[in-house]
């Protein structure tokens, strides 16, 4: 046998080896934004955040509503009344920019928890379920329909999120 034959042969053997692991692939896709948006973990995650930041809101809408009714009445102000409702004018825009950099932040913690939760509960369900391979369908622009796992990564996220908590 010459040297072609060989390689050839060993290319043809290889190739079969590739394809016969790729048949034997396990494949599930999942909608992340639908888990995130239907499981525990966001709702949870939106309530404690309402509950943290809530008295903190009421305050500056109360603060910004005064402010108003303040800067309509200040027709015939003196110099002094001015100076003043521009300092509570000023003091109230740092509470509010304080505010929404808080808020902000908290967005942030909640993403990266919800991102942590799904991505752990679609390494459990992989492990659990034989899978070598879950895709967020973002990443994937044709799948057939049985591949589709959207609603037990719900499920799945909500017990990694209970676990978590404990």
């Amino acid at each position: 046998m010459s040297k072609k034959t060989i390689l050839a042969a060993f290319c043809f053997l290889l190739c079969f080896a590739v394809a016969a692991q790729a048949a034997e692939m396990k494949i599930a896709v999942f909608n992340f934004e639908e888990v995130a948006e239907k499981s525990v973990v966001l709702k949870e995650a939106k309530a404690a955040m309402d509950k943290a930041f809530s008295p903190e809101k009421a305050n500056l809408e109360k603060q910004r509503a005064d402010l108003e009714k303040r800067s309509s009445s200040l027709k015939n102000a003196t110099e002094a009344q001015i100076a003043e409702l521009q300092k509570a004018q000023q003091n109230y825009a740092d509470k509010a920019g304080a505010y929404l950099r808080k808020i902000q932040t908290a967005e942030t913690e909640v993403r990266d928890q919800i991102n942590a939760t799904i991505t752990q509960a679609a390494r459990d369900y992989a492990k659990k379920n034989g899978y070598n391979l879950i895709l967020d369908s973002q990443s994937a622009p044709y799948f057939d329909d049985s591949f589709n796992v959207t609603s037990d990564m719900i499920g799945e996220a909500n017990r990694v999120w209970r676990e978590a908590k404990k």
